[in-house]
């Protein structure tokens, strides 16, 4: 029984570790993009398949009936709005199927780590050899650079968190740095506010002063590497937000997003990108819950919001800092793209929302 066991979390750290590995290369190198989707879908979908075969904390018909709610609304959703291909709905259970494997498996915190550290070694090369990050990320923008960085990193902070690890302060530094090579604002700006917070919450702590040196001295480190390999890239970061500051079209599509929603049938399933002033040439509000919105409707927006909340007022009360951080960081990232509902920052949200249903499942258990 052992041996099973054994051999049932080694299949799923294969799935996880290959997912990330995928999803990233899928990002830096050129591969035609049914290939590149569909490696990811399937890598998430076996994870999910994984979880309902070997099922441990999470009772399968409660993730698979959650997952067919969502999938029939975005079914409903896309018959107004015709906003996506229908074939996103895979990715629903694909992203799905990478949080359970954590939840399920307990995905190893050094697994994580070491593939979000090879990630950000690989962006860290790039900068020194004089690679611009455009021309480092081959699908997408420059913003797909502190997508993946922070992503994995979040990730990889909310496993050391369940696993009650120590967190690791280094990780939201090399963020902060590989995000300034990448230019994009709202990373920039989501680990400028972690790294604060991160301080604060440290100088608390009993080893504050510890921290405080060492937060000083990594610092230090980073701006020699700034200083010696990437004036240039902090010339241009500086550039851009005096030129643009932190407004630029996104508050335009919000503002046209919200605006479109005055109509009863664009409120319940969506605003039609394609009858939207504003966003009919982008077909992307830059905003990932107004993406929940379009292209699930009111009612799955409202499930996942509000299990969200629920979470944080759970996670309030019990004073759990760190993990109100990770989902702040999370939060200010998904506000100024499309990152999620469908897309990689999934995994996290997913994974908020699936630990309170097994934290549900396990409390009627007890009773």
């Amino acid at each position: 029984m052992l041996f099973k066991v054994k051999i049932e979390k080694m299949i799923a750290c294969w799935t996880f570790c290959l997912f990330e590995i995928f999803y990233f290369l899928t990002r830096v190198v050129r591969m035609p993009g049914i290939i590149a989707n569909f490696g990811i879908a399937l890598l998430g979908i076996i994870g999910f398949g994984l979880c309902i075969c070997f099922p441990y904390k999470i009772l399968k018909s409660n993730v698979i009936l959650f997952a067919s709610v969502l999938s029939c609304f975005f079914l409903v959703s896309n018959l107004y709005t015709e906003n996506s291909d229908y074939a996103e709905i895979m990715w629903i259970w694909a992203y799905m199927g990478v949080a359970m494997l954590i939840i399920n498996f307990a995905i190893p915190y050094w697994l994580a780590g070491g593939i979000y550290y090879g990630v950000c070694g690989y962006f860290l090369g790039c900068w020194i050899r004089g690679v611009p990050p455009q021309e480092v990320i081959t699908i997408d923008s420059r913003n797909s650079v502190s997508k993946i960085v922070i992503a994995y990193m979040l990730i990889y902070l909310l496993i050391l968190y369940m696993q009650r690890e120590r967190i690791d302060l280094f990780a939201a530094i090399i963020s902060l740095i590989i995000c300034l090579w990448g230019v994009g604002r709202a990373g920039i700006l989501a680990m400028l506010f972690m790294n604060f917070c991160l301080v604060v919450y440290s100088l608390g702590r009993k080893q504050g002063k510890f921290t405080l040196v060492l937060y000083v001295f990594l610092i230090g480190i980073a701006s020699w590497g700034i200083y010696r390999y990437g004036k240039t890239v902090v010339e241009m970061t500086v550039n851009r937000f005096l030129q643009m500051g932190v407004k630029d079209v996104r508050t335009k599509f919000f503002q046209s997003y919200l605006d479109d929603c005055r109509y009863i049938c664009n409120l319940l399933f969506g605003v039609p990108f394609q009858e939207s002033l504003v966003l009919k040439d982008y077909y992307n509000p830059h905003n990932s819950w107004l993406m929940l919105h379009a292209k699930f409707g009111i009612v799955p927006t409202i499930i996942v919001i509000g299990v969200l909340l629920k979470k944080i007022v759970w996670l309030l009360k019990r004073n759990k800092r760190i993990y109100l951080l990770i989902i702040a960081v999370a939060f200010l990232r998904c506000s100024f793209d499309w990152l999620s509902f469908n897309g990689l920052f999934d995994v996290l949200w997913w994974l908020l929302i699936l630990s309170v249903i097994a934290a549900r499942r396990r409390l009627e258990d007890e009773n």
